[in-house]
């Protein structure tokens, strides 16, 4: 395990990178795309904990921080799905030259599915996993707002409610950063449209299906990518709020994306 600051000398970007225990028959790498705010804090132990089991099964990995999020260099005037569209790119060319992989494979959870997705239009990925994905950023975005409003108002967390403390902060959602440009950009989002041809495979792992899941699907076929949908076991309620604090660390679903990533690498 490497820590290392890649990208620009004035556009820093924090990763860590698990190279491989062993190259024998092995070929590719394998980025992972994160989530944001509390849903990274709630991931970061499962994203390690992946990383190192692609490892040891003979992939290269790099884990990362978009710009201005965890120890990436930037303030929050550069949270933006653009930036964050392009941190995606920088960090799928460091992984590829510090690899020496010719084979490329992006692992997306939530929005980093979303950030996975719109990046591939520029890049040429073997296998994309998207894990509960983020399909429509409206959507997304009013779920959050509804989470946020709620928590304001739970006894639990506050024992004297005021009515200034109900007022809709526009710069933070889930005690996260989230400015008034990041949800002009996310809102914009819709992954039914965005162009996907440069996808060999992807994979859509979820309990829960949605509408919009089977519209993304229809949408992938229909350009020709070889996509299937995944059902888990043991994945979580995002929204629900008794949960934001608690690290989230599903085993099968682990066991799975590894399987799925290593199937015809031995």
């Amino acid at each position: 395990m490497k820590p290392l600051f890649f990208g620009l000398s004035d556009h820093l970007l924090y990763g860590v990178y698990h190279p491989a225990a062993h190259v024998a028959g092995k070929n590719g790498c394998v980025l992972f795309c994160p989530p944001i705010g509390q849903e990274y804090m709630r991931t970061h132990w499962a994203f390690k904990r992946l990383a190192n089991q692609l490892a040891k099964a003979g992939l290269h990995v790099l884990r990362f921080d978009y710009s201005a999020c965890g120890d990436s260099v930037g303030g929050s005037e550069l949270m933006l799905v653009e930036r964050w569209v392009d941190d995606v790119h920088i960090a799928a060319e460091e992984l590829l030259a510090l690899s020496g992989c010719q084979k490329l494979s992006i692992v997306g959870l939530r929005f980093g599915s979303s950030l996975a997705v719109l990046a591939s239009a520029g890049l040429k990925v073997e296998n994309l996993l998207l894990w509960d994905p983020v399909i429509i950023g409206k959507a997304y975005l009013e779920q959050l707002d509804l989470m946020h409003r709620a928590i304001l108002i739970d006894k639990d967390r506050f024992l004297d409610i005021r009515k200034d403390i109900l007022t809709e902060s526009k710069d933070e959602l889930i005690g996260f950063s989230f400015p008034s440009q990041l949800r002009e950009t996310v809102q914009e989002i819709d992954l039914t449209r965005v162009d996907v041809k440069r996808v060999k495979r992807c994979f859509v792992l979820t309990a829960d299906e949605q509408e919009s899941h089977r519209s993304f699907i229809d949408h992938l076929e229909g350009t020709g990518c070889a996509c299937r949908l995944h059902q888990l076991s043991d994945t979580v309620d995002w929204s629900e709020l008794s949960k934001i604090e608690e690290a989230y660390l599903p085993g099968e679903t682990l066991g799975m994306i590894k399987e799925l990533l290593t199937w015809g690498e031995q």
